[in-house]
Order: C-alpha cells, then structure tokens, then sequence
C-alpha cells in the first residue's frame, strides 16, 4: 500500500474521530451506555479480527485489486512471522484506517452520539488488535509490561495461543485480539471452507452490528425520557 494512500484514510480518520468528540461533546450519553458500547466492541473486535484474517489469508484475495495489497501482506507473514514486530509502527497500524474510515461513512447517517462512541470504540480497540498481533510475535524482551500484563489476564492474545495458526495449512485459529472466539470461528470455517468470499459480506455484516447495538440503545433511552 502506497504512503499517500494510507494518508488519505489516516487523515479522514482522524477527523473523523474530531466530529464523533465533538457530537458526543454535544449531546453526551450515559456512562452505562458508552461503557455497554466499549465492552461491546471489545467482544467484538476479535470476531471482526478472525473475518478480517480469513479474507486476507485468502488465496483468492489475491485476485481483488481492493485488497491485494493487504493480503498480499498477511500471506507473507506466515513465512516471516516475527517480521511484523520488525516493521515501523505507523506502516503496521495503518491497514485499520481504511476499514475505520468505511466505518465513519456508515456511522454519519446514524448521527447519535452513542453511535459515534462505537467509531471512537473501534477505532481504539481496532489499533490494539494490531497491537495485540505484533506483540503475539514479540520475544518477551521486547513485550511492553503492559502487554505481558494483558496477555497473562487473556486480554490479548498470547504467542502459544496465536501459534496455532502458524502451522500449514493455516486455516483455523484467525482471532488476534484475545482469540475468545477462535473456537466458534473454527466451527464455522470447518463447515464453509476459508476460500469463499462470501467471508467479505459476512464481515461488513458483523462490523455493522456494534451500530444496530449502540443505536438500539439510544431509541430505548430516548422512548424511556418521552414517555
């Protein structure tokens, strides 16, 4: 992916997340509902993780000029795993702002603010699954106290847990965030097969959820001070 590329969806990003701020600034919503929005998203980040992982892993993906780039990347990294703890922290986190700046299109129709806290949510939990991912391959010399911290709590995926994907012929155990729903997916992927891009739709289906989750929320809240 070219640096000027990137930029474009780092910058739209970013403002992005300056409009949702300075809505939900405007119209602040409960600390109940932004708290069930964040661990919502959390959940779901490592759903959205493994979906992400099974299309980039794709063979096929290779074929889509959209994404090449990208799983051209993660089909690479089954031979130099621990390269990506190697790579400039900015060039290995900017493969999210993409898919967050497709997130932001779709949160502006909603336009509440508790929806703008999903775009906030999964901007933050998006950037620690990569995080999570780059430390999964760390030694522990390089791991950050912290990270060791998370992973021992089963916060964030650890290097034994993640290895399981690393073996030919890679196809079960995609999760990257804390692998919680490794086992599901794997379920999934054993009845369906990996190579079918039907995997793309599954994954802006279960993106949308968190803003059907956090909008829902918002109606009933709104429905309860009407009445």
């Amino acid at each position: 992916m070219k640096a000027g590329y990137s930029n474009k969806f780092t910058i739209v990003m970013t403002l992005g997340m300056a409009w949702s701020a300075y809505w939900i600034a405007q119209d602040p919503p409960s600390v109940a509902g932004v708290l069930m929005v964040v661990v919502f998203c959390y959940f779901l980040t490592d759903v959205v993780s493994g979906l992400l992982h099974i299309i980039l892993d794709n063979p096929r993906s290779l074929e889509l000029n959209a994404i090449e780039s990208l799983a051209d990347g993660f089909q690479k990294h089954h031979a130099d795993p621990r390269g990506i703890t190697e790579l400039p922290l900015y060039e290995h986190l900017y493969v999210m702002h993409l898919p967050l700046t497709l997130l932001f299109l779709a949160v502006l129709p909603f336009h509440t603010s508790l929806v703008y806290v999903v775009f906030l949510s999964m901007v933050l939990w998006l950037h620690v699954m990569q995080m999570s991912h780059r430390w999964a391959h760390a030694r522990k010399n390089q791991l950050p106290p912290i990270a060791a911290l998370l992973q021992r709590a089963n916060l964030l995926i650890d290097f034994p847990a993640h290895a399981k994907h690393h073996r030919e012929p890679y196809s079960k155990d995609f999760c990257i965030m804390n692998g919680l729903f490794n086992r599901p997916l794997n379920s999934v992927v054993r009845r369906v097969g990996n190579t079918s891009h039907a995997w793309i739709g599954i994954f802006f289906a279960v993106c949308l959820t968190p803003l059907a989750f956090a909008y829902g929320i918002a109606r009933r809240v709104l429905n309860t001070r009407q009445r």
